[in-house]
This record gives C-alpha cells, sequence and structure tokens, in this order.
C-alpha cells in the first residue's frame, strides 16, 4: 500500500470552519442575540452595501438562498407561462428550477470545451418562445460572456446569472454576476463565502428589478408594510449576514489560497495523461477564476477516487453523477454527448481554507520514492532478459523490452507474493498470457529472490529449467505454463472465479500481448469475467501496437480498443506502460475496484530502451549478437539506476 504522509482530508470539513475563528463567530451569535437583531438589521445592510461595492453594482440584496434569489430575479424580469428559457444542463437543478417554479419551460444545451454553456449550442435551442439565457458560472469560473451577451442582443432575450459558485471571478475583467439583467450568489457553507447554513443575495444594476425584488423576499410588503404582491419569506437571516461581512473583510486573501492550492494541484497533476485539469491558475489571460471547486476529469474516476479514499483524501462527484436532463423525473428528452460523457470522468478535489498546498502535494515524495525502485527493478529486468537472448540464442527481447516496466510495477510493488513461501495459498497469481517473453518474467522472479539470479545464464541451454516459453515446471513463481497465444486470460478468469467462490483474497492478474486479443477465446473470457463480476481480475495489456511480423493494425485493427473493452462490462484504465508514477497510480486505482474486472491498457514502445530496437517489427525474432548486443547494452546501461 501507498506509505503516504498526508493527514486525513475530508472534502470539506464543516466544524473545521467554524472551529478556525471559533471565538469571533461566538461573539457574533451572542451580540445579535443580545440586540434582538435577527432579522432585516444592521448587519444585513452593512453586508448587502459591502457586497454591491465590491462588485460594483447598485444593488445588493441578501436573500434566503441562491434559488429563491434566481425565482425573484426571474419573477421580477416578467418571466413566466410560455417563454423558455435556456440554460446548461451541467449544474445543480437549481438553476432551472427556478425558471420552473416561474412557470417557464427551463431547456438544457451543452456544455462546451470549458465545461461551462456552449454559446453554440445555445444559438441552436432558441425559438420564438425563448426569453432567457441562464449562463451558470461553474467551479469559480466565469462563462465566456461576449457571444451569449451577443446572441441575447440579436434575439432580444433577457440574461440572468446563476452565480452561485463564482463570486470574485472575473471574465475580461469583470465579474460574474455583473453582465446581465440580474444574478444570484450562494452563501451555503461549502461556498467559497459561507455561513453556517443556507444564505444567498441577488445583485443588480436595474432600480425597478431591485425594488420587487426587495417585495418579493418579505411576503410582498413594501417598507411601509403594505403588501402590493404575492411574495416569498426569503430574507438572509441577520446572524448570518454579520458572518458573511466578517469574512468578506478577508476575501481575497480567500481566493488568493485557493489559487495557491490549484496552483499545487496543477503542478503535481498536470503529468499524468490519465487526467483533465482545469486551467492553471493565470494560464488564460481572459479568466480569473476563484476555483470554488477543483473539478478535474480522469480516465478512471472511479478508481482514482477509491484510491483516494484509501489514503484519507474525501472527494465528491457533484450532484449525485448526474446532468439535469438526467434525472429521468424531470421529462427531458435531449441527448447532450459532451456533457454526458463528462459526468462519467468528474471527481472533485478538496479545495477550501483547511487544505493547505502542502496538502496537495505531500503524497509525491512517496510515489515517487517507490517508482525510483520500481523503474530500478524493470531496468534490472532489461539488462537480464538481452543478456538471457543473447547467450541463449533466443528471441522476443522486443517483446520483453516493452513489457519490462509492467513487469518491474508488478513484482516491485503491486503484486502480494512471498518468494519463501513460493505456494502461500494468499498469494496473488500472476501469468504471462504472451509466454514467448518469458525471459522477463524469469528476470522478475530472480531479482525478487524466487531463485538466484545466477541461474539466469541457464536460459534456453540444454537440460534447463527456463526455457524459450514460460514453464511452470520446476520454476516457483510461474503459475501456468504458457506459450499458444490466447489462453492466458481464460485460465485467469477460472482462476479469479474460483477464488471468488471460495471466498479467497487473492488477485489474479494476466498480461497479454495486444496481437493476442485478435484470439476469439480472448473475448470469451472477456465476457465470462464481466458476467461474474470478477473485480479480483485484471487484464494488463502490453500495448506496444506490434506483432510478429507487422502492426497490429495491418492484421486486424483493435480500435477502438478501450471502448471494446468496456462494451463487455470490463473497468478500463489506459497509462502510458513506461511511466512508473503512473502505473502505481493506476493499479492503486485497479485494487480498489469491487464491482467489476479491470483492463489496463498499457501504451508501450516495442524494443523500449534501445533506440534502434524501438518501433520495430525485426527484433521480435532476431537475435543481439556481436556489435548489436554492445550497442544494446550501452542503450540501456545508460539509462541504469545510480
Amino acid at each position: 500500500m501507498l506509505e503516504t504522509t498526508l493527514r486525513s482530508i475530508p472534502f470539506f470539513n464543516y466544524s473545521g470552519a467554524f472551529s478556525a475563528q471559533e471565538s469571533a463567530y461566538l461573539a457574533m451569535l451572542s451580540d445579535v442575540i443580545r440586540r434582538g437583531a435577527f432579522i432585516q438589521q444592521r448587519d444585513l445592510e452593512d453586508f448587502e452595501r459591502h457586497l454591491a461595492e465590491y462588485l460594483g453594482v447598485k444593488h445588493a440584496i441578501g436573500v434566503g438562498n441562491a434559488t429563491d434569489g434566481l425565482i425573484m430575479a426571474f419573477r421580477a424580469a416578467g418571466v413566466g407561462p410560455g417563454d423558455e428559457v435556456i440554460f446548461p444542463s451541467h449544474t445543480m437543478v437549481a438553476s432551472p428550477a427556478s425558471a420552473a417554479h416561474c412557470g417557464a419551460t427551463p431547456v438544457p444545451v451543452d456544455m462546451g470545451p470549458d465545461h461551462l454553456i456552449d454559446p453554440a449550442a445555445v444559438e441552436a435551442a432558441i425559438t420564438p418562445r425563448t426569453r432567457a439565457i441562464l449562463p451558470v458560472h461553474l467551479n469559480g469560473r466565469t462563462c465566456a460572456m461576449d457571444p451569449l451577451l451577443e446572441l441575447a442582443r440579436r434575439h432580444d432575450l433577457l440574461v440572468i446569472e446563476d452565480a452561485a459558485q463564482a463570486l470574485g471571478s472575473r471574465y475580461k475583467g469583470a465579474l460574474a454576476g455583473t453582465f446581465g439583467l440580474a444574478a444570484a450568489y450562494s452563501f451555503y457553507p461549502a461556498k467559497i463565502l459561507g455561513c453556517f447554513g443556507d444564505g444567498g443575495a441577488v445583485v443588480t444594476n436595474d432600480d425597478d428589478v431591485a425594488r420587487r425584488i426587495r417585495l418579493l423576499r418579505d411576503h410582498g410588503r413594501n417598507e411601509q408594510g403594505e403588501v402590493e404582491t404575492w411574495g416569498l419569506n426569503s430574507r438572509l437571516d441577520n446572524f448570518q449576514a454579520a458572518v458573511l461581512d466578517f469574512q468578506f473583510a478577508n476575501y481575497d486573501e480567500i481566493i488568493d489560497h485557493r489559487r495557491a492550492l490549484a496552483s499545487a494541484y496543477d503542478a503535481e497533476l498536470r503529468s499524468l495523461p490519465q487526467l483533465v485539469l482545469p486551467p492553471a491558475p493565470g494560464s488564460e489571460p481572459d479568466h480569473f477564476d476563484v476555483f470554488q471547486n477543483y473539478e478535474l476529469e480522469a480516465d478512471d474516476r472511479d478508481g482514482l477516487r477509491a484510491f483516494l479514499k484509501s489514503q484519507g483524501v474525501g472527494t465528491l462527484i457533484q450532484w449525485g453523477g448526474k446532468a439535469v436532463h438526467q434525472f429521468a423525473g424531470l421529462g427531458f428528452t435531449q441527448r447532450l454527448p459532451r456533457t454526458e460523457r463528462f459526468f462519467e470522468r468528474c471527481l472533485m478535489l478538496p479545495m477550501n481554507m483547511m487544505v493547505t498546498a502542502h496538502d496537495g502535494t505531500a503524497g509525491a515524495p512517496a510515489i515517487g520514492a517507490r517508482a525510483t525502485r520500481t523503474a530500478a527493478l524493470a531496468a534490472r529486468i532489461r539488462r537480464h532478459a538481452l543478456h538471457m537472448t543473447s547467450s541463449g540464442g533466443s528471441s522476443h527481447i522486443g517483446s520483453v523490452l516493452s513489457m519490462a516496466d509492467l513487469l518491474g510495477v508488478l513484482y516491485g510493488d503491486v503484486l502480494r507474493v512471498d518468494p519463501a513461501n513460493p505456494a502461500w495459498p494468499e498469494r496473488d497469481r500472476f501469468i504471462l498470457s504472451k509466454g514467448h517473453a518469458g525471459a522477463g518474467v524469469y528476470a522478475a522472479l530472480a531479482e525478487s529472490g524466487f531463485f538466484s539470479t545466477a541461474k539466469l545464464a541457464t536460459h534456453y541451454q540444454n537440460g534447463s529449467d527456463l526455457s524459450g516459453h514460460v514453464s511452470h515446471k520446476g520454476i516457483p513463481g510461474v503459475e501456468l505454463s504458457t506459450g499458444s497465444l490466447g489462453h492466458g486470460l481464460s485460465v485467469g478468469a477460472g482462476m479469479a472465479y474460483g477464488a471468488k467462490l471460495d471466498g479467497r483474497p487473492h488477485r489474479v492478474a494476466v498480461l497479454l500481448s495486444d496481437g493476442e486479443c485478435d484470439e476469439g477465446s480472448v473475448w470469451e473470457a472477456v465476457l465470462f469475467a464481466a458476467h461474474h463480476r470478477l473485480a479480483n481480475l485484471w487484464a494488463v495489456v502490453d500495448y506496444n501496437k506490434i506483432q510478429s511480423l507487422r502492426p497490429v493494425a495491418e492484421t486486424l485493427a483493435l480500435e477502438p480498443f478501450a471502448d471494446k473493452w468496456r462494451a463487455f462490462g470490463w473497468n478500463v484504465v489506459e497509462v502510458d506502460g513506461h511511466d512508473h508514477a503512473a502505473l502505481l497510480a493506476a493499479f492503486e486505482g485497479v485494487a480498489a475496484t469491487t464491482d467489476r474486472p479491470t483492463c489496463v491498457l498499457a501504451h508501450t514502445v516495442k524494443g523500449k530502451g534501445v533506440p534502434f530496437m524501438e518501433h520495430s517489427v525485426l527484433w521480435h525474432y532476431r537475435t543481439a549478437r556481436g556489435e548489436e548486443f554492445d550497442a544494446a547494452l550501452a542503450a540501456l546501461d545508460a539509462e541504469r539506476e545510480p
């Protein structure tokens, strides 16, 4: 398991938000109670004034929550039955609910590449009934407002902004919530500016809209107590306003902290090809992001989440993992592919004042140390294999080199095996289905202590146990003799199924070549494993894209390879098969997957480590001798551990 130095980090520490300023908050509460100043008193007025000054707007009106704020904004703008309001389905249901509660029809549209509302999708959704556009500024990022405002101008539409998650963010210098007729903010406890319950505000520069909202929030009553219209009971409590005003005094520091944490995440994670990160602070001149949330995309979202949980790090899949249009009870029929794909991949990391930039990086040294160790093992496996195949006159050195990093990670870190007790009943089982690359497994076993490395010199010699293809006869640590391609996964599935029936904890890892995935028996095993939900079975594919005589794509094209495994019901993790840190993280996630088998699709280079062998069909059968051996050994020695 990961030897991490991370402390336990919940996604949001609600009690910690109070204890950080406990004495100040208790003093505020005592002051409000002693004054009997509970509803629409001085503290609310002070906060409304400071919020309006910060945003540069004429009116800021404290309300019970952001949802009520949007409802009142739509009502004040005259939106009602017969009107359509276009909104991004990538949002909380509260956003379109505000229009629905006014009698209007919410119309969901897809997200753009920035995860926010797509202006092109908005334009395609405009009809004669369209009355308003509802941009939602998510995760502390302001939508690209220029094209939306142009659409609104051209079609005479209202713009009401949902800025619940974006107080302080900017687009081209202008603050979120200041572009349209009105906007609503949320002060839910987990927001950047959060109180100890529900709270919100509506802002506008329109005097008439502001007057109507002030009526609506207080039962339709004016300052003289005269009821002018049907209203709501949605007022920001005075104590909550006092809390917010206290925090607001240091709001710029709060934003700086979140941007520093986002930068720390970006620095540590940006090299991982399995992740899509939000833009780093300062990377896009048109945007100033305040990082209400740090939401990324991951190829193996569920595996990553399970791994982080095992390390004490809380995460969140927002809104139950569904976009608004995916809730069947709401009756939407639209298909929004970009949004739907996003919700299969999205995950939020902790982002608040209780998390430090150190927390965002503390786990890196532990993974780095493990990766250094496994990479050193892989380097030794490569050198052993070169000597073995050259002296014995065997072939397949290119195949061994491509999978050496996989063996280094598996035998150096992941597999639970005991060289002193090779028959240990609880051991993990490893099968090399591509048995022709047996020299690599023999080297890994010797380096792991199953037998002496001196024995490797007998590889492919008359009378040796170390045959060209993997043999279990007399070789401790070898579970299955292999050579005829396409059968390793079938046997592995049987082992995993037996372990599941017996309630035994061991896992079964099968390393396949990409070329053998042409075999029908592989896909029978894939189907069987998915049917029986064999989460203890891992298929690790050495995807170097070259078979014995030609590229895989010229024999039988496998792409879209990952999608085919997914279609059979497997969890799929795509990873750089030579990046040890990425492999370690991937296998941690795989080990935590409990509901289905996993395919680790490792993108590798045939002949890795020897430049003249890389990407070459020639070295499937050729043996390096003489000058070729010397050159290959020199290349491998140049990369050996210090």
